[in-house]
């Protein structure tokens, strides 16, 4: 019933007669609410404690990343230990740790820094509806791939793009609007092909662990301070090869790097359980609004068994 060209509007009339299904009695009615209520509280409850848990992941890292995890799976102590560090480029920074660029961890078999494709190299019309996909800006999510962004072309188009396909254990990044943004190539994404917005950095796997590299571009606050002031050109963000070329990063050694990397993945497993509860709740509610406001379903015949969240 809404009309209009530029804002479309309902006249108070039309909204008078609009016939609302309502259950007969008031306590029925209360019941409905009230089920309804106790669902959206799991999802706010649910809500605040996934907020909580990405504060703490952040904190968390944010120590890792500057002080590091020793042999013993404890982080260090400046205070406790002064010893343990020492004066660098970036800081103070644990002593067994090198502070260098990508190029020192440079692999020989290709390109460890490569930009996607010129945008006018992949034309709308060479889209299809299933084929080799091609990781978009909007497909990386937090540490993810969201499959819903990619887009896809044929395997013939595919093989003109070789130079740009990725492969596991590469780190995808966004060089232009949130720069920075990045994801690991796993065993799945392998083979396929990044897009005119990404850049994709690969470095020597048996000196560098994927995961830990994200880790600094996405919470490492030395790296991310650096990327802020050199990737603004004329208003707009972007980065490119030698941005990232004069990047420098503090290296912990390999075991150290998977230490790390191991800590993060148990903060994200608890952070995924959490997220994937949430999906349920808001999925239960729009089935429960579904049931009980077009009563297909009574109130009586509703059941909920919803554990406490502690925030």
């Amino acid at each position: 019933m809404a009309q209009g060209t530029i804002i479309e509007g309902i006249e108070r009339k039309e909204i008078e007669c609009l016939q609302v299904p309502v259950p007969s009695t008031l306590d029925e009615q209360h019941r409905v609410a009230a089920i309804l209520d106790t669902v959206d509280d799991a999802i706010r409850h649910t809500e605040a404690l996934i907020a909580k848990l990405k504060r703490i992941k952040a904190g968390l890292l944010h120590d890792i990343l500057t002080r590091g995890i020793d042999e013993n799976g404890e982080l260090r102590d400046p205070v406790a230990h002064p010893e343990q560090f020492k004066d660098s480029e970036l800081g103070t920074v644990p002593t067994v740790w090198e502070v260098a660029g990508l190029e020192s961890r440079r692999t020989q078999d290709r390109p460890y820094i490569k930009t996607g494709p010129f945008g006018s190299s992949m034309k709308n019309a060479e889209w299809v509806a299933e084929g080799i996909p091609v990781i978009t800006i909007g497909a990386l999510g937090e540490g993810h791939i969201i499959k819903q962004q990619l887009l896809y072309i044929t395997e013939k188009k595919a093989r003109a793009f070789m130079q740009y396909r990725v492969q596991k254990g590469d780190l995808v990044f966004s060089r232009v609007a949130d720069v920075g943004r990045s994801i690991v190539i796993g065993d799945a994404e392998d083979g396929w092909i990044m897009s005119s917005n990404l850049l994709r950095v690969s470095l020597d796997h048996s000196r560098v662990h994927s995961s830990f590299l994200q880790l600094e571009f996405a919470y490492g606050e030395n790296v991310r301070q650096q990327v802020r002031r050199s990737v603004n050109a004329g208003g707009r963000e972007v980065a490119n090869t030698a941005i990232l070329d004069n990047l420098w990063f503090a290296w912990p050694p390999f075991e150290e790097q998977k230490r790390i990397a191991d800590k993060s993945e148990k903060e994200d497993e608890h952070l995924r359980s959490e997220e994937e509860y949430l999906a349920k709740l808001q999925k239960l509610k729009q089935g429960l609004m579904q049931d009980l406001l077009i009563r297909r379903v009574r109130v009586n015949d509703i059941h909920l068994d919803l554990p406490e969240v502690a925030v």
